[in-house]
């Protein structure tokens, strides 16, 4: 065989390898995550922050990259932004304020619920209330 013909199959063989072991290794550092079912907020290209609506998420493999910035869209708000990098310990405390945001307005919707289901059974007891 000719060198020139085994140069595109070495080429194509090491993109795979390199590729395979991005997906593999952000699979392994995701799947505790997955599991518990939490977002993921580190991809192959690392995590940031959406300066919109200010939660964390994982950069899309289809991000269009500038020189020092890269374009994409927040699965959160739905609104594309300049997003860069940040480091881990930074996503990790915008994702405990994002769970306790979440957590604090769980408890006000419950509240709510459970105010508007005294309205309905006060309405209903006062059907069959003489007058």
């Amino acid at each position: 065989m000719n060198d020139s013909s085994l140069t595109p199959w070495i080429v194509i063989a090491i993109l795979v390898l390199t590729l395979g072991g991005r997906l593999i290794a952000s699979w392994i550092a995701n799947r505790d995550r997955r599991l518990a079912g939490k977002p993921a907020i580190s991809g192959p290209l690392g995590g940031t922050i959406c300066p919109k609506c200010h939660r964390p998420f994982a950069i899309h493999l289809w991000s269009i990259r500038l020189v020092v910035v890269r374009l994409d869209r927040c699965p959160h708000c739905g609104r594309w932004s300049f997003v860069q990098r940040v480091h881990s310990d930074i996503l990790a405390a915008a994702e405990d304020a994002m769970f306790q945001e979440m957590a604090g307005s769980a408890d006000s919707r419950i509240t709510k619920s459970d105010e508007a289901e005294a309205w309905r059974r006060q309405l209903d007891d006062s059907r069959f209330e003489d007058q």
